[in-house]
């Protein structure tokens, strides 16, 4: 990262903390374990509701795809946005989404050019 080097990473620690709180630890604590890991420039939410999810297909073969247990996870989600997160309407196209992935990403390499790396 030092040397200028791009890094893009599918749910990061933030899915450890969502998910251990919809397991019922402390939000608070959840957060300090994973401190001093480097904080993203920006985090790409594609936000969908429990509903929505539940049409897609597989929904529900893995142990975690629970509606209510995914709605906690959501829920927790939801409290952990930041102003470096941008949250994806998840009900687009794939195309539309896509597109604002792709811009977004491409805008944020060009802003954080000999930005510091900043921790959770």
């Amino acid at each position: 990262m030092k040397k200028g080097v791009t890094y893009v990473i599918d749910r990061y620690a933030y899915s450890g903390i969502v998910y251990s709180m919809a397991n019922g630890l402390d939000k608070e604590w959840c957060i300090k374990m994973e401190s001093n890991l480097p904080k993203p420039d920006i985090v790409l939410f594609l936000d969908l509701s429990v509903e929505d999810a539940a049409k897609r297909g597989e929904y529900g073969k893995e142990r975690y795809e629970k509606k209510a247990f995914q709605q906690k996870v959501r829920d927790n989600y939801h409290q952990l946005i930041e102003d470096n997160w941008k949250v994806i309407d998840a009900t687009q196209t794939k195309e539309e989404i896509a597109q604002q992935l792709l811009d977004l990403s491409l805008k944020t390499i060009e802003d954080s050019k000999n930005k510091p790396i900043q921790t959770i």
